[in-house]
């Protein structure tokens, strides 16, 4: 068991033994994990309710929402399970990071073969954040990678915030499209970068949570 390992807590890379109840770990580690889950809740309703309402958006794709949102939510949800101790397995780990390596490597295609479209920034994105749960699952732990993806996730939340902004008060440019479903889209986006933010620190330092 590695040194930041917390005693009873399934951690990635750490001994899988599921504990009772009793032993779950630091109160506060168990906190951040069911936070984790609601906020992957909330993106999963997200998505169901952008594709139910996906008339209304422009130029909506299901793909992007499908992969980028409720398997990124599915999958955060069962590691904060896993790590919880609520459930005893979720399967072998590796076959997580296969799955959304290849995720990644479908939106980076998507990115390049679309290079000159307005969707670009949000190829860009669906890449990312599949590539850094494909590095969550593998339980590296590298400080420096994990930073990095903290960092990049802060700089999208503020370039969120100031695009959606601009896209609201523009009016879309004229798209017909509801302004609270683009809204609602984005603060997807933002609610997956703070519960991505929160897992990785978990995972990387739970030495700050004891």
């Amino acid at each position: 068991m590695k040194p930041e390992c917390m005693p009873g807590m399934v951690m990635p890379g750490c001994a899988t033994t599921v504990p009772s109840r009793s032993q779950i770990g630091p109160p506060i580690i168990e906190l951040a994990l069911i936070v984790v889950i609601v906020l992957s809740t909330y993106v999963l309703f997200i998505f169901i309710w952008r594709y139910l309402q996906r008339g209304r958006i422009a130029s909506y794709q299901a793909l992007p929402d499908l992969l980028g949102h409720a398997a990124h939510a599915l999958g955060m949800i069962g590691m904060a399970l896993l790590m919880i101790g609520t459930v005893a397995s979720i399967g072998p780990l590796v076959s997580y990071v296969v799955a959304f390596g290849v995720f990644a490597l479908l939106f980076l295609v998507r990115l390049i073969a679309g290079w000159s479209s307005r969707d670009r920034r949000a190829e860009g994105w669906h890449f990312f954040i599949n590539a850094s749960m494909a590095y969550m699952f593998s339980a590296s732990n590298i400080a420096v990678v994990t930073a990095a993806c903290l960092i990049f996730y802060v700089c999208f939340i503020g370039l969120s915030v100031r695009s959606s902004r601009s896209s609201l008060e523009g009016r879309g440019g004229g798209l017909r499209e509801s302004p609270s479903l683009r809204l609602l889209g984005v603060n997807g986006d933002i609610t997956i970068a703070v519960s991505m933010m929160l897992m990785l620190t978990v995972t990387q330092w739970p030495q700050w949570f004891t």
